[in-house]
């Protein structure tokens, strides 16, 4: 009878396990999803509510097969801090297996340049040997261990302690004791229903945990430095150029950045991001002549990426022995506990492992569910909101042809952690910003919200509208249920509340495609582009929607020689209809290879270079 028994617990459990590894893949869209058919629904906003595994992505979408780890389970050295003075250890359990083991450092400095400050890092002097261990007096060392003269290991540290200049300017802070700290960590190129489908368990623990979701979170331009001038400093491109002319030295070191803010208010502050050639303020641009922050890591994984790299979809998932993505994520956590009983703002970016790819991610979704558990579990989240956020979706590529893929791009995925302290103290803000989690929001909305936490904090801040927004109100205010898009500044051409249909009218889509083709020459034409940019011709038409109220057409169009255009025309009906194209245009092919005749970025997005 217990045999009887038991085989019938071990097939339970067996049945168990087949219907959850089974249903897996669905349970989120089953628990969260498929209850309402809007994300976000008025009379001026419907965002549809998509399934993530819906029938057009099923042939886009796979989970990668998992890299081999960048190098050992533990690292030769690794750095410890004790009461705030850190020392590089050399792992005694490792350093057994090599009999005549040396290890030298180095000093790590940013250049002092005057032309090009954030582009380079030097050296302090020569490689020095180190015996068990070596205290260290600088920000940044690079490590070298050989054994019989032979290279085994190489690695660079960045050790994170409370700075004496914090320490002195914390001193006199106003309302120390009351501020809350901003931890902001952002993926670039991830969609909300794309972390579901790929980042699963890290999308679980937020979803148990209580994280808060925007679902009608709309990006406002086309890639990550516009959406993050916006987030960071309210402005739109216009005037990101005019005010942060970033292609020229300094134009980003007077910036309206909020972490100026709060490092003027006393907070400590960081920011951190990997692929340091395409980041965000240094892509095209001339970065930063001073460090923006008290914490500026830039140095530091700049050296990394001269250690041996391995390439994954084109980007460097591997530095030395150490995974890129990883290195950011855990800058991220020493920051938040090392600084979780002093007031900090931190700004965490990774391009790394999810750029270039629709399904790359899913190799770190591991990794972000232990950085998630860990930072959660340290006690560095009692006082202290975090923002985890992309950019944008997939901007390019044959998933971007679909309709969800028109979608997805438009709607990354945004969540909040917020203190148990401030839900207390301000419960009306609370239930307003869970309230807007189900209206159209912007990144326009989230710089006011950051603005907003500084006076929440009792600091000497008064609030500035939104250059890019001046609509834009803290989403610990309520947004306007019968918010449009343009209400939130959000141009036609990225808005996800017009509904579109398939526009089988011919005379209409050929005209709308024809304006199209005229509208794109023209510009490469006025932007002195014709030169070295080729004059397209129409290679055929792959899709055309037309929004319910027939004030808007998409036309996909790809061009000879290949490029594919997205772009929403306004259009007017009448003997003669009449088209404009007043906002974006999506280059939805990837356009890098044969765009590098040319600097400008909207030249090099429309352009196909001659040779």
């Amino acid at each position: 009878m217990r045999k009887i028994l038991f085989a019938i617990l071990i097939f339970g459990i067996l049945l168990f396990y087949i219907f959850y590894t089974a249903s897996w893949a669905k349970v989120d869209s089953r628990t969260y999803f498929i209850h309402s058919r809007y994300l976000v629904h008025s009379q001026k906003c419907k965002i549809k509510n998509f399934d993530p595994f819906d029938p057009q992505v099923k042939s886009y979408f796979f989970i990668e097969e998992q890299q081999p780890p960048c190098g050992p389970s533990e690292l030769l050295t690794f750095v410890r801090t004790d009461n705030n003075i850190p020392t590089v250890h050399i792992n005694a359990k490792l350093a057994v297996k090599y009999p005549q083991l040396i290890c030298y450092y180095r000093k790590v400095e940013r250049l002092k340049s005057l032309t090009k400050p954030d582009d380079h890092v030097t050296f302090h002097g020569k490689f020095y040997p180190f015996d068990q261990k070596l205290v260290l007096d600088v920000d940044f060392v690079s490590i070298v261990c050989k054994n019989a003269n032979k290279t085994i290991y190489e690695n660079t540290h960045a050790p994170i302690i409370v700075k004496q200049t914090v320490i002195d300017k914390q001193n006199s802070m106003k309302n120390r004791d009351k501020a809350f700290s901003v931890l902001i960590v952002g993926i670039d190129s991830v969609s909300r229903l794309n972390l579901i489908r790929i980042l699963r368990k890290s999308y679980l623990f937020l979803w148990k945990h209580n994280w808060l979701a925007l679902k009608g979170y709309n990006k406002i331009d086309d890639n990550t430095y516009p959406n993050v001038m916006a987030l960071l400093a309210g402005l739109d491109a216009q005037n990101s150029a005019e005010k942060c002319p970033a292609t020229k030295l300094e134009g980003l070191d007077h910036c309206p950045l909020i972490w100026y803010n709060y490092r003027n208010a006393g907070y400590a502050t960081a920011y951190a991001e990997d692929e340091t050639t395409i980041s965000t303020f240094n892509l095209h641009k001339k970065g930063f002549t001073s460090p923006p922050t008290d914490y500026y890591f830039r140095p530091y994984l700049q050296t990394t990426e001269n250690l041996k790299t391995r390439l994954f979809h084109g980007l460097k998932l591997c530095t030395g022995p150490e995974n890129t993505g990883e290195r950011v994520l855990n800058l991220a956590k020493n920051f938040a506990k090392t600084l979780k009983n002093r007031p900090s703002f931190g700004f965490f970016w990774m391009n790394s492992f999810s750029h270039n790819s629709l399904n790359s991610a899913s190799v770190m979704d591991d990794k972000l569910w232990e950085f998630l558990q860990d930072i959660s579990k340290s006690g560095a989240l009692q006082n202290t909101f975090v923002v985890f956020l992309s950019d944008h979706g997939t901007r390019w590529g044959d998933f971007r042809e679909t309709v969800l893929g028109w979608y997805e791009e438009r709607l990354p995925f945004i969540y909040f952690w917020v203190p148990r302290k401030f839900r207390t103290r301000f419960p009306q803000e609370y239930k307003n910003l869970k309230l807007n989690a189900d209206r159209l929001t912007t990144p326009y909305d989230v710089y006011m919200t950051l603005q907003h936490i500084l006076v929440l904090s009792g600091q000497d801040y008064t609030m500035k509208p939104s250059h890019g927004c001046v609509k834009c109100r803290s989403l610990f205010e309520q947004v306007d249920k019968e918010r449009s898009c343009e209400d939130a500044s959000i141009d036609p051409h990225w808005c996800t509340c017009y509904n579109y249909s398939p526009l089988n009218e011919t005379n209409l889509v050929e005209g709308a495609s024809d304006y199209v083709l005229r509208y794109i020459n023209g510009v490469i034409t006025a932007q002195n582009g014709a030169g070295k940019c080729v004059i397209y011709t129409l290679g055929k038409i792959i899709a055309a929607r037309i929004s319910d109220d027939r004030k808007f057409i998409i036309v996909v169009l790809e061009m000879e020689p290949k490029a594919i255009f997205e772009v929403t025309v306004r259009y007017s009906p009448g003997i003669k209809p009449f088209f404009s194209v007043n906002g974006g245009i999506s280059r939805i092919d990837s356009y890098r290879s044969h765009s590098t005749c040319v600097h400008e970025d909207f030249l090099k997005k429309l352009c196909f270079c001659r040779e």
